[in-house]
């Protein structure tokens, strides 16, 4: 009889502890629920709040965006001002004449010169022809010199004048080779003078040279 009792007791003693166990792990899960429910919730109003910020900045970017294009003005027919000119296209002009007459060899060079002198100026022409194609040319020949002349289009500048007048300066370095025998690199700078006259079909801009000059350059 005794046992009985005491084997009763033990159940329902049991019996409450697992139904004390079994509460305690409710609340444990609620809990837990909850602050999943707190977080989300607060996830979901600082996205509305960045969305909210993002979407204003978007609508006074819109709002307040230009855009500039920098289109260079088209030449009109006729003779050309060099203002209208882009100084790609001058530049251009002035290293094509350079490169004739500032890169050669004794058996080109004649030819490079005569070339060169389509560029130039009517103004100009009689100057060249004495200089270049007179004696100079005779120089290159007697001394069988050869030069090259590399410029450095980092520091190539242009200076546009008020009266259709521009100024290319080409720096970069020449070298000399007289009979074979390379002399020591001279630092240098042309100078090309360049103007416009009726465009054709051969200079569809018109851009010529009306002087030209070289100069050394101090190291």
């Amino acid at each position: 009889m005794v046992n009985l009792r005491e084997t009763g007791k033990n159940v329902l003693n049991n019996t409450n502890i697992n139904e004390h166990k079994r509460g305690d792990d409710t609340i444990r899960i609620w809990e837990g629920y909850r602050q999943q429910a707190v977080m989300w919730r607060a996830l979901s109003i600082m996205q509305l709040l960045a969305t909210t910020a993002v979407s204003i900045l978007c609508i006074i970017l819109w709002q307040t965006r230009q855009v500039v294009l920098n289109v260079p003005q088209r030449p009109v027919p006729g003779q050309y001002n060099t203002q209208e000119i882009p100084d790609a296209d001058l530049i251009e002009a002035a290293t094509t004449f350079v490169n004739l007459i500032a890169t050669f060899q004794p058996y080109t060079a004649k030819a490079q010169f005569e070339r060169a002198g389509a560029y130039v100026h009517d103004e100009y022409y009689q100057k060249f022809t004495d200089e270049t194609l007179g004696s100079e040319l005779k120089a290159i020949i007697q001394t069988s010199l050869s030069q090259v002349f590399y410029i450095d289009p980092s520091k190539t500048t242009v200076e546009r004048n008020k009266n259709n007048t521009v100024i290319v300066h080409l720096y970069g370095v020449r070298h000399k080779y007289i009979s074979g025998e390379e002399r020591e690199p001279v630092k240098s700078m042309y100078e090309v003078f360049l103007t416009t006259l009726p465009r054709n079909e051969l200079n569809p801009l018109g851009i010529v040279v009306y002087d030209s000059n070289l100069q050394i350059i101090e190291n």
